[in-house]
């Protein structure tokens, strides 16, 4: 059974922000940022029980839009940990995106969000998957693990006057080692690489899909069966 925190960790991923979550609860943004903190630095000691109704009322509305936004993309849907996922933009071809994602995974807690990856990886649809955070890049400069930031960012240093962030993601993991494997190099990649400079950690979740559902093979060109005489 979820805690009402893990409820609105979830339902901010189709929201989009804390103010639309507070509109939809009747509170403020800056209550529903601390309820999102339950029980870390910054955050309530406890979300009062007094507001499970208005709480459960908008879980529902989100694993509504989740289920529905999951079965038009036909991407995996964890009923268990409901998240809104979505599909990429189409290629400039036409073709579709084989890739899907969630936004606004910051709050989920790490037991879960391990969950939702392995649940994903499991049905076996996708290629590979990743999680980006959020970076102060003056803090990420100085950590050996983001070389490749550091290295873009070293010209810059004298110029930049207060915290600039930017997504970084980790490596892609593919999903040959198994879902177990593939979740503990990413969980890995976060706390040595993101951890460190990381405003936000875990903030989108990325997958590849296998194949592109609904999407038609191109027809193999024809073999000439005749023969040449001699």
């Amino acid at each position: 059974m979820l805690t009402n925190q893990e409820k609105l960790a979830l339902a901010i991923t189709s929201y989009g922000s804390q103010r639309a979550l507070a509109r939809a609860l009747g509170v403020t943004h800056q209550k529903v940022g601390r309820w999102l903190k339950e029980g870390l630095p910054g955050g309530a000691r406890a979300i009062p029980d007094a507001y499970a109704d208005p709480i459960d009322r908008v879980f529902a509305n989100h694993v509504g839009a989740a289920a529905a936004q999951a079965q038009a993309d036909k991407i995996p849907f964890n009923p268990q940990y409901p998240v809104f996922m979505q599909k990429g933009e189409p290629l400039r071809n036409g073709d579709e995106s084989k890739i899907f994602y969630a936004q606004h995974t910051e709050y989920i807690r790490p037991q879960a969000r391990r969950a939702i990856l392995r649940q994903v990886i499991a049905t076996k649809k996708i290629l590979k998957a990743s999680v980006g955070s959020r970076i102060d890049v003056l803090r990420a400069v100085s950590q050996s693990g983001l070389a490749s930031m550091r290295e873009k960012y070293d010209q810059r240093l004298g110029r930049i006057k207060s915290p600039e962030i930017l997504p970084v993601f980790t490596k892609s993991i593919d999903v040959r080692g198994g879902a177990v494997k593939m979740v503990d190099e990413i969980e890995k990649y976060l706390a040595e690489k993101h951890a460190p400079s990381a405003k936000d950690l875990g903030t989108e979740f990325l997958f590849q899909l296998a194949t592109v559902p609904g999407k038609r093979a191109k027809p193999k060109p024809q073999r000439n069966e005749t023969k040449r005489r001699r």
